[in-house]
């Protein structure tokens, strides 16, 4: 992100299986629109959350690390978390500039790694991985 953008921080995240949406053609491009399977895609408020990438050289692999912590001890959110790591899925980082970005795709998908701890319950939720693009401006959410 360049000028303003750098002041930006993260103020919601949200996990959606692959399965759950439907995607513009997007090879190449640094935006995509997504059509969700469901009606609505809801940014959790996250405790903390930081998301890097980097390139060393034109031609590489984007290096992309990702973690946040959510506390929520719902049913719901316990059995969402606990499912992650076999999820195949797409990242939505939502800043407080009003951009979000994707990170991976219907093609490369993103697996997290979860950490559970504490009471109320708090979860980490990680990735690091190499990817073939940067993470995607969403341009839309149906």
């Amino acid at each position: 992100m360049e000028g303003n953008n750098k002041r930006a921080t993260i103020c919601g995240v949200a996990i959606v299986p692959v399965s759950d949406i439907t995607m513009s053609a997007h090879i190449g491009i640094d935006y995509v629109n997504i059509t969700p399977a469901v009606e609505t895609i809801e940014f959790e408020r996250v405790q903390s959350a930081s998301f890097l990438e980097r390139r060393a050289e034109s031609g590489d692999y984007v290096e992309q690390e990702f973690e946040c912590v959510f506390t929520d001890s719902s049913q719901t959110a316990v059995t969402q978390h606990q499912t992650l790591p076999d999820t195949d899925a797409v990242v939505f980082i939502k800043y407080s500039n009003g951009i979000v970005l994707m990170a991976g795709t219907d093609l490369s998908p993103v697996r997290c790694e979860v950490e559970e701890s504490g009471n109320p319950k708090t979860f980490k939720v990680s990735f690091k991985r190499k990817s073939p693009e940067f993470a995607k401006f969403v341009q839309s959410l149906n």
